[in-house]
């Protein structure tokens, strides 16, 4: 099966959940994987919309983690592969596959039909896995791309698209850059930013219909204004209060969540700031960033 695979650093799940809505809009048969879960595992696991059943897919873990014991495969590659198998018992058309946290070594670069690459937003993150500095991280990342796929990604800073293009040249793929959305499209998700990733699932759109596979205009517009995606800019009613959430989580993300901050009222008389981050994050940078003058944080 033919399948279209997210990579990058920030945006994978947002740029998968366009593409998503866009397909299922245009009644295509598709099977998504993505990561990680908010509320439910089951939610990594879908087929048109419709998340796994939670007891198909404990009995489908319990299984491949039986035969499969002796290659210790971390739990994310175990979901990848029941994942794989799921989608092969629904007869999916394609496959949408969101890479881990990296690129080379990551579960969904097993599947070794791939002629669509996305990348999202390549900065720093997991550092302990995929090297220091931009530059390792990028040629992590970009490795997944093999020879003939589309790549299709918004402008990144010089060093990364630098990388990107040498490894378009190097094994002869297609490069396809977008520019940021015009207006002329709704989305469903808020953002300004999140106009490059609707970008991408554009050009991924795009690319799609260059292997043949038809999808109409009607089905990008209705897709992109009725995309949801749990935990990006999402309000919720928590005691009669609104509540903002947002899952930026590191300080590329944050820069962008800052920006954001400038579009909300009053905003200049103080935010209360309720913050969890991972010991291994750069918190600091991401405090620096985001509080301000008059905010609060717990």
């Amino acid at each position: 099966l033919p399948a279209i695979q997210i990579i990058g650093t920030n945006g994978k799940g947002s740029i998968t959940a366009f593409i998503e809505s866009i397909l299922y809009y245009d009644k295509k048969n598709i099977g998504v994987t993505t990561s990680p879960h908010i509320l439910d595992i089951s939610e990594r696991i879908r087929v048109n919309k419709e998340n796994i059943n939670r007891k198909e897919f404990q009995k489908l873990f319990k299984k491949l983690a039986k035969n499969l014991s002796t290659y210790k495969l971390s739990p994310f590659e175990q979901i990848i592969c029941c994942a794989l198998v799921f989608f092969e018992r629904k007869k999916v058309d394609f496959l949408v596959l969101e890479a881990g946290l990296g690129g080379r070594l990551d579960a969904t670069t097993a599947h070794n039909l791939r002629p669509i690459i996305a990348i999202g937003n390549i900065d720093l993150d997991h550092q302990e896995y995929l090297g220091e500095s931009i530059e390792k991280i990028t040629k992590e990342k970009v490795a997944v791309i093999e020879k003939n796929a589309f790549v299709i990604s918004f402008r990144q800073k010089v060093e990364v698209e630098e990388i990107i293009q040498a490894r378009v040249k190097e094994v002869g793929a297609k490069m396809i850059w977008k520019e940021s959305l015009s207006n002329e499209y709704e989305l469903g998700l808020k953002g300004d930013f999140q106009k490059q990733n609707a970008a991408v699932a554009i050009g991924v759109v795009e690319a799609l219909n260059n292997l043949g596979f038809s999808v109409k205009q009607s089905s990008i517009k209705k897709g992109l204004k009725n995309t949801k995606w749990c935990g990006r800019l999402e309000i919720i009613n928590c005691f009669n209060k609104k509540i903002l959430i947002d899952s930026a989580h590191n300080y590329s993300a944050a820069k962008a969540l800052s920006e954001e901050r400038k579009n909300w009222k009053n905003h200049e008389e103080g935010i209360y700031w309720i913050l969890g981050v991972q010991r291994s994050k750069d918190i600091i940078s991401m405090i620096k960033v985001l509080i301000q003058k008059n905010d609060h944080i717990l």
